[in-house]
């Protein structure tokens, strides 16, 4: 996730959604 600067852990998923300057992170499920 190079976009966002965040670099999600296994078993993790950042939610994220585009914006007019490039992502929004929205959140993270842990699984």
């Amino acid at each position: 996730m190079a976009l966002t600067g965040i670099s999600p852990r296994e078993g993790e998923a950042v939610i994220v959604e585009p914006q007019d300057d490039g992502l929004r992170v929205l959140g993270r499920v842990t699984f």
